[in-house]
């Protein structure tokens, strides 16, 4: 069972990825902000990184930025959920971390295929 780690602060949102995720046969943990996760991450050791990146104290972007230099977390992939359109797809420098960009809303269709081809480019 894959362990995802969901970081997202609007908690319907949160709740319902969660739910889908479960319903799918992952193993979830959830967080409420970029500070929360962070320590998270260190404790699940996750599989998978679902991110907001507008967050307060910590946004996403700098979740990817503290661990994209840590061994223990090179290769995890990193799926970005954002409002925000304008947003671009960037790999880190050194390819060790799949970022992909997911644009909310998102339905349960277009999740689980970003998902799914974050998994493949690893």
């Amino acid at each position: 069972m894959k362990k995802t780690l969901v970081i997202e602060g609007h908690i319907d949102l949160r709740e319902s990825v969660e739910e889908l995720l479960l319903l799918n046969k992952f193993e979830v943990f959830t967080s409420y902000n970029g500070k929360e996760g962070l320590k998270a991450i260190y404790v699940v050791k996750p599989d998978l990184i679902l991110c907001d990146i507008m967050m307060p104290e910590v946004d996403g972007y700098q979740v990817l930025h503290t661990i994209k230099g840590k061994p223990d977390f090179a290769k995890i992939p990193f799926v970005f959920m954002t409002a925000r359109i304008e947003e671009k797809l960037e790999r880190s420098s050194n390819g060790s971390i799949t970022e992909t960009y997911l644009t909310k809303p998102f339905d349960d269709k277009q999740l689980l295929g970003a998902i799914n081809s974050s998994f493949s480019a690893i």
